[in-house]
């Protein structure tokens, strides 16, 4: 069983079932996620992708980003980084994590078992059997050979199998929280990305979709008070809103455009490092 249906989870599950494995993979979501940030997929990753096949689909929905220009306040170029051969700031694959995720789920739909809206409660300590037994909120108790954890940084099955102190332990905070969201597009705004630094460790970067029709808006702020990726997305949005009224650049248009969106999400930005066992 692999918990976890975003990037990580459908990529191991792939190679896997093409070793002539039995692969369940469940998320807690009810669909797949579709929200995030874009994805560089170079060096090793690119590497996997050709193995996996999947080059020529990934091309095909790229963002076409050309590069990244750093700008000040009154939108004058400071410095630019093309994407040239894909070694720069921007590689030459550059996806949306949700056009990522749909391509794994894609390529593994026949050979892997997928469920949606299901999360795993308990989990019997492995050491203790030749196998491991899992128990779902909907779906009871399951057995299989390996469980994967293929979750994210708050991964709520880390928790249970190693326990709320040591999965809290693991977590190294970087004082620094990103928004990410959809704004119309406009002819002006072109194929090339932009991000401006506002004074106070606050930052604006908007990037193409490829498809002319929104922008992938980045707010990040330093702030080294905990807890602000647990409200809800209005008291989110309105923290943002006091954050970066006085920014500059075009924050009054993000902002405006942040109130609606329909795909906002706010992150922590953390590493996890887990000792070995």
């Amino acid at each position: 069983m692999v918990a976890g249906a975003g990037i990580a989870g459908p990529a191991v599950a792939y190679w896997l079932a093409r070793y002539g494995m039995d692969v369940t993979v469940v998320e807690r979501a009810p669909v797949p996620r579709v929200a995030g940030q874009t994805v560089d997929i170079r060096g090793p990753g690119l590497e996997v992708v050709r193995k996996m096949g999947l080059e020529d689909s990934i091309r095909k929905i790229t963002t076409k980003e050309a590069g990244v220009h750093i700008i000040n306040h009154k939108s004058k170029i400071m410095a630019s980084f093309p994407v040239g051969d894909g070694s720069g700031a921007v590689s030459d694959l550059e996806i949306f994590r949700g056009d990522l995720a749909k391509v794994l789920l894609e390529k593994t739909r026949d050979n892997v078992k997928y469920i949606f809206g299901d999360y795993i409660t308990n989990v019997v300590d492995p050491d203790q059997s030749e196998s491991v037994k899992v128990t779902l909120a909907k779906g009871g108790e399951q057995e299989y050979d390996m469980l994967i954890i293929a979750e994210g940084q708050n991964s709520k099955t880390r928790q249970l199998v190693f326990g709320d102190d040591i999965a809290t332990s693991a977590l190294r905070y970087l004082d620094v929280y990103i928004a990410f969201f959809s704004i119309p597009y406009r002819a002006e705004d072109g194929d090339w990305s932009y991000v401006y630094h506002a004074p106070k460790g606050r930052a604006l970067w908007v990037r193409p979709d490829g498809k002319q029709e929104t922008l992938c808006a980045h707010l990040a702020m330093i702030d080294e008070k905990r807890g602000y990726d647990k409200l809800s997305i209005a008291e989110q949005k309105a923290k943002l809103t006091e954050v970066f009224k006085d920014a500059g650049w075009q924050t009054p248009r993000v902002l405006d455009a942040m109130q609606s969106t329909s795909n906002f999400y706010l992150a922590q930005i953390l590493q996890v490092r887990k000792e070995k066992r």
